[in-house]
């Protein structure tokens, strides 16, 4: 059992979701475009495993992919920019695509601070693992929640 927030988790849980359906069409050919997820309790705590078979960013970009603004992360500024005033209201945009992808260009920085500076735990990379760092393609990103024994002071 994890011990957060379920608001927080929902949000961290889809900005990494968010980012590996982004990363879909980046796919090699001749894999399927898929998402897995595995969780685990073990004696480190909860774990969430996240994997994509996207193609795999440099080493460089993924040392930077939690980053505030990391190039790992695609910036929707297609978008016509958007005053304050406007963006308070919300009313112009209710429904419209723009409203939609608003403060998604921050999503596994957001996730990272939610996961490690609300929780305590650990969000990160592990694309290297000895199981899979010889692929050309596919990511894993661990989310892992240390136990409430040992988690988070009150």
């Amino acid at each position: 059992m994890i011990e957060a927030d379920r608001r927080d988790l929902e949000v961290a849980v889809s900005r990494l979701l968010y980012w590996l359906a982004q990363r879909r069409a980046a796919t090699p050919v001749d894999e399927a475009p898929l998402v897995t997820v595995q969780c685990r309790d073990d004696s480190d705590g909860l774990t969430v495993i996240f994997e994509d078979k996207s193609q795999r960013l440099h080493e460089k970009l993924r040392l930077e992919m939690f980053a505030p603004f990391s190039q790992a992360i695609e910036i929707p500024f297609g978008f016509e920019a958007m005053t304050i005033s406007e963006s308070d209201t919300g009313a112009q945009f209710a429904g419209d695509e723009k409203d939609r992808n608003l403060g998604r260009y921050l999503p596994l920085y957001l996730a990272k601070m939610l996961v490690e500076g609300r929780y305590h735990g650990r969000l990160e990379d592990r694309s290297d693992d000895e199981d899979i760092k010889n692929k050309s393609y596919g990511h894993r990103i661990m989310m892992q929640f240390p136990r409430p024994e040992n988690g988070r002071e009150n």
